[in-house]
């Protein structure tokens, strides 16, 4: 019979490593409080809602600055294929459409 893959699997997802982390009092304090308030339940589940934060904050800068150097190699495609605004004529749109929406509030 062959050998149980998924359970080998779970327990491997499931272990954990132990670390030591050094905290400035400010942390620290606040780090015990979240467990003593009962939101969570250990200062270890603390530390990993915060990576876990960290993580996901990180991933969406990156998602953000890709979109960011897309958007700007698309102007500039733009800008060499010769299909620019003038700038005063923007403004003056941006001015108008801000105008109607104040008249349209009031």
């Amino acid at each position: 019979m062959a050998p149980c893959t998924s359970l080998s699997y779970n327990v491997i997802m499931n272990k954990r490593e132990a670390m030591s982390v050094s905290l400035s009092p400010g942390l620290s304090r606040y780090v015990r409080a979240r467990v003593r308030s009962g939101t969570y339940q250990s200062v270890s589940e603390v530390v990993r809602e915060s990576l876990r934060r960290m993580m996901d904050a990180e991933s969406r800068r990156e998602r953000e600055h890709k979109a960011l150097v897309r958007s700007i190699r698309e102007g500039v495609a733009a800008a060499d294929a010769g299909k620019l605004v003038d700038a005063d004529d923007l403004f003056a749109e941006i001015a108008s459409r801000s105008r109607a929406r104040r008249k349209k509030a009031a």
